[in-house]
């Protein structure tokens, strides 16, 4: 690692000079019923965030007595650090358990360091360490001797005491703000997916009945009012780049997830050999997926190909609205859904949609005013869902400036500043 600065007053040491530093254990075979799912706390990467602050107090799994001697038993109190996946996240237990082999652990530690002094050095110095020591390596992991030989400063016993004092105050305070505004913030992004999903669907469902029809009202085949036609691209592999990068729009089934109702842009192309083992479908097309996300639909905003896991639906003149349709497929998604379930591959037959009941109002300028009606619905909750986004986001910068301010705590308070 790179040289440190070493504050006035402060001694330096290598941390396995003031502790052992001593890996976890991973029974093996992983879910090997003679180890695992006992009572003993199973402590994971996954129970160690940093969104759960400081300590680790429960766990998602658990091992059985004959488990300890696979992996390490630790009592409540210890300092362990992850060395994967989530790289150098320092946390204390607040709970006997075995740790995985992800992570260190700090025993023995000799009476010239705090361990919460220590825990707040790791945590200060985790971003350094883990581009430092992480660099170059192809899997991403610490290990004993590469943290064992880290390099740390630290005042008189005393004054590690008053800094970790101050800092658990300091960072309290910051966390419990961040805390706070993370509640708040995840009711927002719960009220902003009802609002995207829910409401609309439910406004659809009361302006075109699906069952008990009005007078005047009939059901229609899906078949007998629009033209319903497979996408297409009959090469194989599906991902040869031969076929990519000209200038025909590929509209893919990600598209239609992300488009919430109306395709107006796209991420990938054919050429001209593409298009020839593709179909050209026209702007206004009405698109359903029945593979991978089932039922998602949209209406395509320009002329594209897409390929055979999506079906376009063409409404025939004067039957019905490309609006109207996409509008009734919403209150299918669910059906469609549950029959693609029943299946070996999850997925839908072209034949399914063909048989649909679309119920159609008397006038085709019914259908007109349903959809306007619904459309202008539209617009007032996208004004919602922008005021929401815009509250949603400025919460997030300030998470992102109380995280920023943490960490210039912590080097303040290693710079021998934060206490005199």
């Amino acid at each position: 690692m790179s040289q440190i600065q070493v504050p006035k007053g402060c001694t330096i040491s290598k941390i396995n000079e003031l502790c052992d530093v001593v890996r976890g254990g991973s029974p093996r075979p992983k879910g090997d019923p003679r180890y695992f799912d006992g009572p003993i706390p199973w402590i994971k990467i996954s129970d160690a965030t940093a969104a759960q602050g400081k300590y680790i107090t429960k766990t998602k799994e658990g091992l059985k007595e004959e488990g300890i001697s696979k992996s390490r038993f630790l009592k409540s109190g210890t300092l362990i650090l992850t060395n994967s996946a989530t790289i150098c996240l320092p946390k204390i237990l607040k709970i006997d358990g075995c740790i995985h082999d992800g992570f260190l652990a700090f025993l023995n530690l000799k009476q010239q360091i705090d361990q919460m002094y220590l825990y707040y050095y790791f945590l200060m110095q985790r971003e350094k360490i883990t581009n430092e020591v992480a660099r170059g390596m192809a899997q991403k992991n610490l290990n004993t001797s590469l943290i064992g030989n880290i390099e740390i400063f630290y005042p008189d016993i005393k004054i590690q005491k008053k800094i970790v004092q101050k800092l658990d105050y300091i960072l309290g305070q910051l966390e419990e703000k961040k805390k706070e505004i993370a509640t708040i913030n995840a009711k927002n992004k719960n009220e902003l997916n009802n609002l995207k999903k829910g409401l609309l669907l439910s406004l659809i469902k009361k302006l075109i009945p699906m069952s008990d029809l009005p007078h005047g009202w009939k059901y229609e085949k899906l078949a007998d009012i629009s033209k319903i036609e497979r996408g297409q691209f009959r090469h194989r592999p599906r991902n040869d780049p031969e076929y990519y990068g000209g200038k025909y729009p590929f509209i893919q089934t990600g598209d239609i997830t992300r488009s919430e109702g109306h395709v107006k842009d796209y991420r990938q192309t054919l050429n001209e050999k593409g298009f020839k083992v593709s179909k050209m479908f026209k702007k206004g097309t009405v698109m359903i997926t029945i593979a991978a996300n089932i039922g998602d639909t949209a209406i395509l905003e320009f002329d594209s190909c897409f390929p055979d896991s999506i079906i376009g639906i063409t409404p025939f003149e004067g039957k019905s609205l490309p609006e109207y349709i996409e509008y009734v497929l919403r209150m299918y998604r669910n059906e469609l859904n549950i029959t693609a379930s029943k299946g070996a591959q999850k997925n839908i037959n072209y034949g399914f949609l063909q048989p649909l009941k679309i119920p159609i109002p008397p006038t085709l300028a019914m259908q007109k005013e349903i959809v306007q009606q619904i459309q202008n619905s539209e617009l007032e909750m996208q004004k919602t869902i922008s005021k929401l986004e815009s509250i949603i986001n400025d919460a997030e910068k300030k998470i992102n400036y109380l995280n920023t301010l943490s960490s210039s705590i912590l080097n303040t308070a290693f710079s021998g500043k934060l206490v005199n």
